[in-house]
């Protein structure tokens, strides 16, 4: 007998995956905006993970190159750094998420935020590998990352560490450009709490401590320190800590400033930055004004005139040189004026 004829087929298969294959930045191969996030300076662990997601899992190892764009603001190896450009998907994967890891640099400089821009290296052109199968999106394969300072300005001392102080009796102000807090969730200083965070000793921060009251105004910006007895000729050190915070929680950094008093030097300027008067009629109201005529900083005589019915003036004589003694009254009688503050009543007599 014959056998029966057997039955044969040919069965294609078409692999149509590289025609809907796609990658992106974020968790979706079909995103078509932008992929955006935002990251301070001091994040956690001081990295950004930045996901990059394909539609299909190639058939074998593939790496997609990341390229930093010039129009970023950031610097590469100064604000940031990018160990490895690339993201590698292979068939044995079990995410179709692959994170491009990109590490901050958490430096001091007070700026503003800055940017870094990323994009999915385009396909090549003709197709030499699998990866040259994954469609781009205009917008899909590209990135920005905003990298947000953390940085509080520094205070300014004053006085600061270039002067020489004559008035031992002087208090210290710290300056801030944003109101400061105690803690990174906005609560206020007390007068008491500025103990915690401020320093005052003689020579250096090893000097001994010499004992002050403080205060914060009510905008929190401005801390006053007013030692509890003169200061003592020679090196004085002021320094706060980095124990305060913005109103947005970033700490503070700590910052210091070392002046000299020398109580018995004179100063060498004896001129006047600003000379103002006002005038009284009962020796206790004085809403009147002064007319000193026009004020030159060289000049050392000026002449007013009053009605008859002023008795008492008062002088507010601003020093040239801030640490400058002023003294205000009477011949043989003159008092110390702190500058840019009005004087004692002083009573006039006819002629």
């Amino acid at each position: 007998w014959s056998a029966a004829p057997i039955a044969s087929a040919t069965v294609t298969i078409e692999d149509n995956d590289a025609a809907a294959a796609r990658i992106a930045f974020g968790n979706s191969a079909a995103g078509t905006a932008k992929y955006t996030a935002s990251v301070a300076e001091n994040v956690s662990g001081g990295t950004l993970e930045v996901p990059v997601t394909v539609s299909h899992l190639p058939g074998s190892p593939t790496t997609f190159e990341i390229e930093v764009l010039a129009t970023g603001t950031a610097v590469e190896g100064a604000d940031y750094r990018i160990g490895t450009k690339s993201v590698t998907f292979g068939p044995d994967d079990t995410t179709r998420t692959q994170n491009l890891t990109v590490t901050i640099v958490d430096d001091t400089d007070v700026e503003p935020g800055e940017t870094i821009e990323l994009r999915i290296a385009a396909a090549d052109d003709p197709v030499d590998d699998l990866g040259d199968y994954y469609a781009r999106g205009r917008n899909g394969s590209r990135a920005t990352l905003t990298v947000t300072n953390d940085d509080i300005p520094l205070p300014g001392f004053d006085p600061d560490g270039s002067v020489t102080i004559t008035d031992a009796d002087t208090d210290i102000t710290l300056a801030f450009a944003v109101p400061v807090k105690k803690d990174a969730d906005g609560g206020d200083f007390s007068n008491a709490d500025l103990a915690n965070v401020l320093t005052l000793r003689t020579t250096d921060a090893s000097g001994t401590a010499l004992p002050f009251t403080a205060t914060i105004n009510p905008a929190r910006t401005a801390i006053t320190i007013d030692p509890t007895s003169a200061l003592p000729d020679g090196a004085v050190y002021v320094a706060i800590s980095n124990g305060y915070h913005d109103a947005v929680g970033n700490r503070g950094r700590a910052a210091s400033v070392t002046f000299t008093v020398d109580s018995a030097a004179q100063s060498t300027d004896a001129r006047l930055k600003a000379l103002t008067g006002s005038t009284s009629t009962d020796g206790s109201d004085f809403s009147g004004t002064l007319d000193i005529g026009a004020f030159a900083v060289d000049d050392t005589a000026y002449a007013a005139t009053v009605e008859n019915a002023v008795t008492h003036v008062k002088l507010t004589p601003t020093a040239n040189e801030a640490y400058a003694t002023v003294r205000v009254g009477r011949r043989g009688s003159l008092a110390a004026v702190d500058s840019g503050e009005a004087s004692g009543a002083i009573a006039l007599e006819a002629g």
